[in-house]
């Protein structure tokens, strides 16, 4: 489902701090949680941008197992991002449309 122009704007400013504390396509943490329960926890190469008119953050480096369990790309629009610290987090749904969790951990 689309979001509002308020949660998109909110979800920009959290990618906008996450692009100017990081690498862009640096290698990062990356753990997956659902039902409270991490469902992977490894590495992956991430490229956070901002596009016109959205923002955007890829996945490289995955695995064809990754790839059938999970989306490599999530954007502002239906997507919500948060920032703590250096890091970056991102709710979401999985490919069977269960909730995740995303923690891009600096």
């Amino acid at each position: 489902m689309p979001k509002t122009m308020e949660e998109r704007a909110q979800s920009m400013g959290a990618i906008n701090k996450y692009i100017h504390s990081s690498e862009y396509g640096g290698e990062k943490r990356v753990r997956i949680i659902r039902n409270n329960q991490a469902v992977f926890d490894d590495n992956l190469i991430i490229f956070a941008r901002i596009e016109t008119n959205q923002a955007v953050v890829d996945f490289s480096n995955f695995s064809y197992d990754f790839e059938s369990k999970f989306f490599t790309r999530f954007n502002d629009r239906y997507q919500d991002f948060s920032y703590s610290n250096g890091d970056l987090y991102i709710e979401a749904n999985d490919r069977r449309q269960q909730k995740i969790k995303i923690e891009i951990l600096r």
